[in-house]
C-alpha cells in the first residue's frame, strides 16, 4: 500500500507536525540506515515545524515531550503544509508498549494515535466531520532513516517495519504509516482521534539499547481555510497499494453498472481484464473517489497506461473528472482517442461531439485530462497537448442520476478511471494514477 512515488506532488494541503523520538532499541519493510537523523524541517513562513521528542524506555513507559512551543493555534505565519506542536495542534500519544529480545534481535511494538486539537475536522477535503463523502486519512511518514542512539559505536541498523508504502512526500520514497480516519474539531467525542491506529514495528540488533527517528504528520484539511496551501492531491501505485478498492491508501471505491472482469496487481502494474459479451452485460471496472469537484476548481487526472486486445470502435479505458456541473472524460480506444460521454438511452459509452485523434494505444502513454474551472478542458499525451474543448460543449455530469443505483457518493463523483468491454474484449495495464484538485492542469 502507497502513495505513488511517480510524480506524486507533497501534500501540500495538510496537517504535519513533526516528531523527534528516541526509543530503547529496534524492528519489516524498511528504510534503514545508522547514520544521524537529518536536520528539522525547515522554517516555513519564519517558523520551524513544531518538533516532539519521545523516548520509548525498555520498561514500557513513554514520554513525549515539545521541543516547539512557538508554534500555536491561529498564528498567521503557520502553514498549512507544516504546522502543529505537541498538546497545542495535535496530541500524539502511544500504548500497548511491547519490547521482544530473542538473543539476537530486538522487537519493539506499540500503537500510535493522533488526537486533533483543532477547532474543525481534519482528514477530508471536505470537512465535515459526520459523513465525509470521502476520507484520505492521515499519513505519519518517515522523513528520514532512523539512527542508534546507543552503543554511540554501534554501527547497527534500525529498520522500519510493517508500513503502508511509500510516497513523496518532503522527498522522494518516504514511509508510512496510513490511518484511514477523519478526525473531527476538537472535543467529538469519540471522533476527534484515530481509530484505525496501525502497529508501529522497529527492530534492531539486541545490542542497540535506543534509537531515534523522525515522523510527519501530514492529512488534508477543509477547503478554503488558508489561501497558501490549496493543491492537494492522491494517487495510486500499483506496485504498492495493489488493488485500488482493497489496500490503496487511500481507497477507491468500485463503481459500474455491470461489474465483472478481472484484475492482478504486479511490478508491471494493474492489470485488468474486462469481457465483452453479445447478449449484454459486458464487463465495466471503474474506480472512483467522491470529492465534490466544484465547478470553479482546476484538476486533472493522469495515468500512464497501455491498452491491448482491444478491437470495435468504442472508448474503452476511461480517465474523467466530474464537477457539479459538467463530465470531463477522456476516452481511450481501438487505435483512437478523444472526449467521452455516457449514453443513458442505451447504456453505453460513446465518442462525445467534436472528432476524434488517431493514436498507437497498444504501447505505453501518459495520458492527462484537466478542467480548467468553468472554462474549458484540455487533453495531454506524454506532456504534449493534444485538443482542447469549452466547457459549453462538454457533456452534463450524468453520475447524480445514478445515485440510488451505485449509492450516495456517486452524486459527489469528482473522478474515476477504468476500462469497459461494450464491443470488444480489454485488457489495460496501469503503471499509476494521479488525481490533483487546485493543481495546474497542464504537465
Amino acid at each position: 500500500m502507497s502513495l505513488s512515488s511517480l510524480n506524486r506532488p507533497t501534500l501540500r494541503t495538510a496537517l504535519m507536525t513533526a516528531l523527534v523520538i528516541a526509543a530503547g532499541a529496534c524492528s519489516d519493510q524498511s528504510i534503514t540506515s545508522s547514520a544521524k537523523p537529518v536536520p528539522a524541517t525547515p522554517p516555513v513562513n519564519a517558523n520551524q515545524a513544531g518538533m516532539l521528542r519521545g523516548t520509548v524506555r525498555e520498561d514500557g513507559t513513554v514520554v513525549l515531550e515539545s521541543l516547539d512551543p512557538s508554534i500555536q493555534v491561529g498564528d498567521s505565519n503557520t502553514s498549512g503544509a507544516i504546522y502543529g506542536n505537541q498538546n497545542v495542534t495535535a496530541k500524539v500519544t502511544t500504548s500497548n508498549f511491547l519490547l521482544t529480545n530473542n538473543g539476537t534481535t530486538k522487537t519493539w511494538t506499540f500503537k500510535l494515535a493522533v488526537h486533533n486539537l483543532l477547532p474543525y475536522a481534519v482528514g477530508s477535503v471536505d470537512g465535515v466531520s459526520s459523513a465525509p463523502y470521502d476520507t484520505v486519512g492521515m499519513y505519519v511518514f518517515f522523513p528520514s532513516a532512523p539512527s542508534v542512539v546507543s552503543p554511540t559505536a554501534c554501527g547497527c541498523t534500525v529498520n522500519v517495519l510493517n508500513t503502508q508504502g511509500v510516497g513523496n512526500f518532503t522527498a522522494p520514497s518516504q514511509l508510512y504509516y496510513w490511518y484511514h480516519d477523519l478526525l473531527a474539531a476538537k472535543g467529538v467525542a469519540g471522533r476527534d482521534s484515530t481509530t484505525s491506529n496501525p502497529t508501529w514495528t522497529f527492530t534492531a540488533p539486541s545490542k542497540v539499547n535506543s534509537f531515534r527517528f523522525f515522523v510527519i504528520l501530514s492529512s488534508p484539511w477543509p477547503r478554503g481555510l488558508q489561501t497558501q496551501d490549496t493543491a492537494w492531491s492522491v494517487s495510486y501505485n500499483p506496485t504498492a497499494d495493489s488493488i485500488p478498492d482493497v489496500s490503496a491508501s487511500p481507497r477507491w471505491k468500485r463503481v459500474g453498472l455491470n461489474y465483472g472482469g478481472t484484475n492482478s496487481s504486479a511490478s508491471s502494474g494493474l492489470t485488468m481484464n474486462v469481457n465483452h459479451s453479445s447478449r449484454g452485460g459486458s464487463d465495466d471496472m471503474f474506480f472512483f473517489r467522491s470529492d465534490n469537484l466544484n465547478r470553479t476548481e482546476n484538476a486533472y487526472i493522469e495515468s500512464r497506461l497501455t491498452l491491448s486486445n482491444a478491437g470495435g470502435s468504442k472508448p474503452v479505458m476511461i480517465l474523467a473528472l466530474a464537477d457539479s456541473v459538467k463530465f470531463v472524460g477522456l476516452g481511450i480506444g481501438n487505435g483512437k482517442i478523444g472526449f467521452a460521454t455516457f449514453n443513458q438511452s442505451t447504456f453505453s459509452w460513446e465518442w462525445a461531439a467534436g472528432a476524434t485523434l488517431s493514436m498507437t494505444t497498444n504501447v505505453a502513454h501518459t495520458y492527462r485530462v484537466g478542467k480548467f474551472g468553468a472554462t474549458s478542458a484540455t487533453v495531454y499525451v506524454d506532456g504534449a497537448e493534444k485538443f482542447t474543448s469549452l466547457n459549453t460543449l462538454l457533456p452534463d455530469n450524468f453520475m447524480p442520476t445514478y445515485s440510488l443505483v451505485v449509492g450516495a457518493q456517486a452524486a459527489h463523483l469528482s473522478t474515476f478511471f477504468g476500462p469497459t468491454a461494450q464491443d470488444a474484449d480489454a485488457k489495460v495495464v496501469v503503471s499509476y494514477v494521479n488525481y490533483a484538485i487546485h493543481a495546474t492542469p497542464k504537465p
